[in-house]
């Protein structure tokens, strides 16, 4: 965030009043959506001197781009499960953000595909040669689905993903990347920036038996 004497001038930490006015403008910037209060206070010449402060509030840029929100880098799943370790589900997020990862909505239906890579090699459409995978609505039932719509209006949506295929966590190169593209929606989807995030994949639980 910052201040500015002029409209495209620099940063500034204080303007002046022109002699004999009684008022001067600024201009100020902000990158982060919110409402902030804005506090002018007189420098120590003035007798008496007394603050003044205002409310502004920042609203989200266009949609710029779809993203893992929070990210996913540090999600364990169990080998052909959308469960971690204590069998918990692990949804994955997807939220819609301006240039900034201020949150945001469009007015029309957006259509998100998705891909999985593995070292930099495309892993196919749900499946590859060391594993199948595969991402899902819901976790109970599983229902695999390439793409999923989010509706007009909406700026947030959860999918479930599986992996039949383990991955050392300390072999990030080997980790699956998860991606999710924009191929339906607005602004034209060449121009929105893909959500590209890793998860870690565990062997399968096992039950140990004794020998006999």
């Amino acid at each position: 965030r910052a201040f500015r004497a002029t409209a495209g001038g620099a940063a500034v930490t204080f303007v002046s009043f022109p002699a004999a006015a009684a008022t001067t403008t600024f201009f100020y910037r902000d990158q982060l959506a919110g409402a902030w209060t804005i506090t002018a206070s007189p420098g120590p010449s003035l007798p008496n001197p007394k603050s003044t402060s205002t409310v502004i509030t920042v609203l989200p840029g266009n949609v710029a781009r779809v993203a893992w929100n929070p990210p996913i880098g540090g999600i364990t799943l169990v080998a052909n499960s959308h469960q971690d370790t204590s069998g918990v589900p692990q949804p994955l997020r997807m939220v819609l953000e301006d240039a900034y990862g201020n949150v945001n909505s469009t007015g029309v239906p957006v259509v998100v595909a998705f891909s999985t890579t593995v070292a930099g090699t495309e892993a196919g459409a749900g499946s590859s040669s060391t594993g199948t995978w595969s991402f899902s609505l819901s976790s109970n039932p599983w229902s695999p689905a390439a793409s999923v719509t989010m509706p007009a209006n909406t700026n947030a949506m959860s999918v479930y993903y599986r992996d039949t295929f383990a991955r050392s966590s300390a072999a990030y190169s080997a980790r699956p990347t998860l991606r999710a593209d924009v191929v339906a929606g607005e602004p034209t989807p060449g121009d929105w920036t893909s959500a590209v995030s890793s998860v870690t994949v565990l062997p399968d639980r096992f039950t140990s038996r004794p020998l006999v």
